[in-house]
């Protein structure tokens, strides 16, 4: 009994040590002494923080259930490994950093059952070398700036998710449940995804030398970034579909460029697929309905291996272009409702016949477009109006700024009309068109009338209403005075009444 409770005892010792590897878990190791870091945020915005340097031998790092941020900075070379347990653990990378870990031994840089971030600085300079994986159990890695070189990134590969934002990574090997390439550029040898592939952004390279290259379980989804894979199989998904909607994709295989279990869906963006076999394989059905596509393979271009499987083509973005090494014979090849296509010889709608099938062998394809004018600026009498060309069918523009004549049809209303008076001149008004502004007419001045009635006769002062005199010298000068006098009630009266 003595010996089991020993032997139990020292299993449980060994157990904690080969757990531990060379992290110090007590917490008095753990590292203190907070400084003010700058970083790059996941939004690329200049952020501050307060951080803890990280020193050599620091341990287990992160409070359980908290965030927490440590900072990389100088330089070191030892087997000291990165550890978290339970946390948010953000690592930024100052810039000039050098971080060389090298032991082999046991995983570098461990985020367990919690999450681990890595950011870097303004210039992006800083550089962590790991000669193990990074690996995150139950939790995420996401990395948003820095240089980052391991033999291995993984995540959780049931529920955790691998991202890259950016920085610089290259990697031997890629393993998570999904994998998120949004920025940056990311290197690797290989690549094993037990979820969903999501890349809209950044450079993804993968170069497998015997192995499947760019390889998931679940979906493989492209909509942006520059993707070059080469393998047994350049895009490879076992059980789920590949759909590329934007950016630039490459797969070359030594067996197949693209293959998919459920389907594979092509809609815009650059893909260039090719296959020693197969440029694209796949069980489930097949559309092709945008972008610039050329499928090539030694044995078929295009192999829709269902009996029931139908290629669909289509044209719904401007400058589709599409070209196929050929397809499966008896292969089923449609065009989508309304829309047709041509090779510049001949013109292919609806299902196709097998020696149309047979015709698209090495021919370009594009969208035989259906023209309508659109109406940019409408013409004015006196402004000339804007149109161009779209295509119904793909949205191609073409005749961009064509020139709509000035309709010349004004619609005139007089503004700035004054009446004359006594003293001032009036104006007859001008003409302007009330559509465009333009002056249809100058209008012309309208002379004083120089009639002015007369004021209220006061005498007030004794001068003379009509001269404003004083007829005080005399017999003659007084009968003057009556007289103006009488002249003036006259004129005023006459005023008055007209």
């Amino acid at each position: 009994m003595k010996l089991k409770k020993t032997l139990s005892v020292l299993l449980t010792l060994c157990m904690l040590l080969s757990v531990q590897g060379l992290a110090a878990y007590a917490d008095d190791a753990r590292p203190v002494n907070a400084e003010t870091v700058s970083y790059i945020d996941e939004n690329g915005e200049p952020q501050t923080v307060e951080a803890v340097a990280l020193t050599p031998g620091a341990g287990l790092i992160g409070a359980a259930g908290e965030t927490n941020w440590y900072v990389l900075e100088g330089e070191y070379t030892g087997d000291s490994v990165i550890h978290t347990f339970d946390a948010v653990a953000n690592l930024i990378l100052a810039d000039g950093a050098s971080w060389t870990i090298t032991n082999q031994n046991t995983f570098n840089l461990i985020s367990e059952n919690g999450s681990l971030r890595l950011f870097a600085q303004e210039n992006g300079t800083g550089t962590l070398r790991l000669s193990s994986r990074i690996y995150a159990g139950s939790g995420d890695v996401a990395i948003f700036g820095g240089n980052v070189t391991t033999t291995g990134l993984m995540a959780d590969t049931r529920n955790g998710t691998l991202s890259v934002f950016g920085g610089v990574v290259h990697a031997d090997g890629l393993y998570t449940k999904d994998l998120i390439i949004a920025g940056g550029e990311t290197d690797t040898a290989s690549m094993t995804v037990n979820g969903t592939v999501t890349v809209s952004g950044g450079k993804l390279n993968v170069q497998s030398a015997n192995s499947m290259a760019l390889m998931s379980t679940g979906d493989i989804l492209i909509s942006g970034g520059t993707v070059t894979s080469v393998g047994m199989n350049g895009l490879y998904s076992s059980s789920g579909s590949v759909s590329i909607t934007g950016g630039s994709v490459t797969a070359t295989g030594r067996s197949m460029g693209i293959s998919a279990a459920s389907g594979v869906s092509i809609s815009g963006g650059t893909v260039n697929a090719t296959g020693n076999t197969m440029g694209l394989f796949s069980r489930g059905p097949i559309s092709v309905t945008g972008g610039t596509v050329n499928i090539s393979g030694n044995t078929f271009g295009v192999y829709p291996s269902a009996e029931d499987a139908v290629v669909t083509l289509g044209a719904d973005t401007p400058d589709s272009s599409y070209t196929f090494s050929g397809f499966l014979p008896n292969a089923t090849v449609t065009v989508k409702d309304g829309q047709t296509l041509t090779d510049g010889e001949n013109d292919y709608s609806g299902t196709l016949s097998a020696e149309q099938v047979a015709a698209l062998a090495d021919a370009t394809l594009t969208c035989k477009h259906l023209w309508n004018w659109v109406i940019d600026d409408e013409p004015t009498c006196g402004a000339a109006g804007k149109k161009h060309e779209v295509c119904s069918v793909c949205g191609k523009t073409q005749s961009e700024n064509t020139v709509l004549a000035p309709t010349g049809a004004h619609t005139g209303t007089i503004v700035n009309a004054k009446e004359a008076t006594a003293t001032e001149d009036g104006y007859t008004g001008d003409t302007v068109c009330t559509v465009c502004g333009q002056t249809l007419a100058v209008g012309a001045v309208i002379p004083a009338t120089g009639e002015a009635a007369p004021d209220e006769p006061t005498g007030s002062d004794g001068a003379c209403l009509l001269c404003g005199e004083t007829h005080d010298g005399g017999l003659f000068d007084g009968l003057l005075g009556i007289i103006h006098l009488v002249i003036y009630i006259l004129t005023y009266i006459y005023g008055v009444i007209r």
